[in-house]
């Protein structure tokens, strides 16, 4: 029998352990108590995403008598600060849910709101950032200083891979609770945002989706949650705040995360391609519960897109089409499915 790896990672059993770098960042020792979980609070440093200061001051953030997580970014004798806290368990896999209240898209040119797994290291290489040994996946709202950006982004680590990220816009309302979420499991990552607390889940409350199983979908070592509220480049020109009005998660196998389910949540599906591996044609069926425009590629490793399977209007229902790779290398396909709801992308194997 062979087995062949692409990433081997070794940790060392002597300090600096992998477990003790994940708190280099949170030296105050302040925990708080949220959404029935404790949650470390980052600073006094000056540390990444940014760099920023961060603060772990209860004028800073906070968590108010309804149970609602306040973050900010405020300044203080002088000097900005942004805001973080990281879960003190690891959940693993399993559906992440983040509600927040308020008008997201209105949050200042260069801040940004993230709520994201997050895994330190002993070591800090961008050069190294390619196989994402943070373990970071990013439901992200910024416009990043561009006032023409769309507001908010889903995203596997590294951003800048072909694939890894996808932006979408959306208007809400000053008192409007909205749900961010992502459900992490072995081969894919489904993202979701929609209107209304975690029941509210439903297509008619649907604002965007995409489903991630590229080369980077987090391994299971232990990735915590994070929230942060911070700034790119310079300060924003206001103080900054945003409401948590609540974090709900279900691990793997519970009541959420099957594809039936998650066929009646969002309106329209892609399936894993058959068979897979292939050799050298292969059938990919999608399932649209209305009718939408549709776009279905190819894509190599290197992010070059090899064909066009599907494009145009399309009806509600199944679909399926077939592509024959009799002039493609043997090796990892991607194949995209792009709705007016969502982006999905999944992989597949060529074998000759």
């Amino acid at each position: 029998m062979e087995v062949c790896y692409d990433q081997i990672t070794f940790y060392s059993t002597t300090h600096p352990t992998i477990d003790a770098v994940q708190w280099d960042d949170f030296p105050s020792g302040r925990t708080i108590l949220f959404a029935n979980r404790t949650w470390r609070v980052k600073g006094p440093g000056f540390y990444g995403p940014g760099p920023n200061n961060f603060s772990p001051l209860p004028e800073h953030v906070w968590v108010d008598a309804e149970d609602r997580l306040h973050m900010t970014i405020r300044q203080s004798g002088g000097v900005w600060y942004s805001t973080e806290i990281t879960l003190n368990d690891y959940l693993g896999y399993g559906d992440y849910i983040f509600t927040t209240l308020g008008a997201l898209d209105q949050l200042d040119l260069r801040s940004v709101l993230g709520l994201f797994l997050w895994q330190y290291s002993t070591f800090w290489d961008p050069a190294q950032a390619w196989w994402n040994p943070y373990n970071e996946i990013d439901v992200e709202y910024s416009r990043w200083g561009t006032a023409g950006n769309e507001i908010g982004q889903f995203v596997a680590q590294p951003w800048d891979w072909v694939g890894n990220i996808v932006r979408y816009d959306a208007v809400f309302g000053p008192g409007e609770l909205s749900s961010h979420a992502f459900r992490w499991l072995p081969d894919r990552v489904e993202f979701r945002c929609w209107r209304g607390g975690p029941q509210d889940e439903a297509p008619q409350n649907l604002i965007f989706s995409w489903t991630y199983s590229g080369p980077h979908i987090p391994r299971p070592e232990q990735p915590r949650v994070h929230i942060n509220l911070w700034y790119a480049g310079s300060p924003p020109s206001t103080q900054q705040e945003v409401v948590i009005s609540g974090f709900t998660f279900t691990p793997a196998g519970g009541n959420t995360g099957t594809p039936e389910e998650i066929s009646h949540l969002v309106p329209f599906d892609l399936r894993q391609n058959f068979p897979n591996p292939f050799n050298p044609s292969t059938s990919i069926e999608f399932i649209l519960l209305e009718p939408t425009r549709v776009n279905l590629e190819i894509f190599d490793l290197k992010g070059r897109k090899i064909a066009t399977l599907a494009e145009g209007h399309k009806s509600a229902g199944r679909h399926t089409v077939e592509w024959n790779a009799r002039d493609q290398a043997s090796g990892i396909y991607f194949y995209r499915l792009r709705t007016e709801a969502g982006t999905i992308t999944r992989r597949m194997l060529l074998l000759k």
